[in-house]
């Protein structure tokens, strides 16, 4: 469950308009210094195999200090411009906030490779009993090859899904987990146990979405 106002962080998908370039979306928040209870970010690009990049899907993940500060951004004066610049490259960007833990998941964004999914819940999924069951994935999830860090967190505008973000070495470390080496009965323990459906990613860490230094 989601306690009263804890750390989350703002995750977003930029579908990028064709013909159009981001180059400079990591400094944009910086034109709207200060920003209350605003610790930095990360930015990523899909990847579909190892060593390729999808500069179609560019991803956030923004990290704040309460879901009141995430949302607290999206009223104050400028706002409206900063959306205006976003759109100039990009389509209607998915957007949501999860209350992840770490927070901030400074370490996943350290691995080479981030595994990106969001799982829904059943509507009648306990979700205490769910919790359990990930738990027990969690604990194999640690012993993988090519396994570096991951954190978790429930979203917070959606009652049944839950965010993870797992980093890895390579993609093909992860894939050779699921195909040989335990991974795929892991990921039963929570699938079997209330899960309405998953959708996974592979991402590229790109480097920090931020506010200068001298600023900060």
């Amino acid at each position: 469950m989601v306690k009263p106002n804890p750390p989350v962080s703002t995750i977003v998908c930029f579908p990028v308009k064709e013909g159009c370039s981001p180059d400079g979306h990591d400094f944009l928040l910086a034109e709207y210094h200060p920003i209350s209870g605003f610790f930095g970010g990360f930015w990523a690009w899909e990847t579909p195999v190892d060593g390729v990049l999808d500069k179609t899907k560019l991803y956030w993940l923004l990290n704040w200090g309460s879901y009141e500060d995430a949302m607290r951004f999206t009223i104050q004066p400028g706002f409206a411009t900063f959306a205006q610049k976003i759109f100039h490259f990009s389509g209607i960007p998915m957007i949501y906030n999860a209350a992840l833990t770490p927070h901030p998941p400074t370490r996943v964004f350290a691995a080479p490779i981030i595994e990106w999914v969001k799982i829904q819940l059943k509507s009648d999924t306990n979700k205490s009993s769910w919790r359990d069951s990930f738990s027990k994935f969690e604990e194999v999830l640690k012993t993988a090859p090519g396994y570096v860090a991951h954190a978790t967190g429930w979203v917070v505008e959606e009652g049944n899904a839950f965010f993870v973000i797992i980093g890895w070495e390579t993609i093909k470390a992860h894939r050779d987990w699921i195909a040989n080496d335990g991974g795929e009965e892991a990921v039963q323990y929570y699938i079997s146990g209330g899960t309405a459906e998953s959708h996974m990613v592979h991402v590229v860490p790109g480097g920090h979405v931020t506010i200068p230094t001298s600023l900060s």
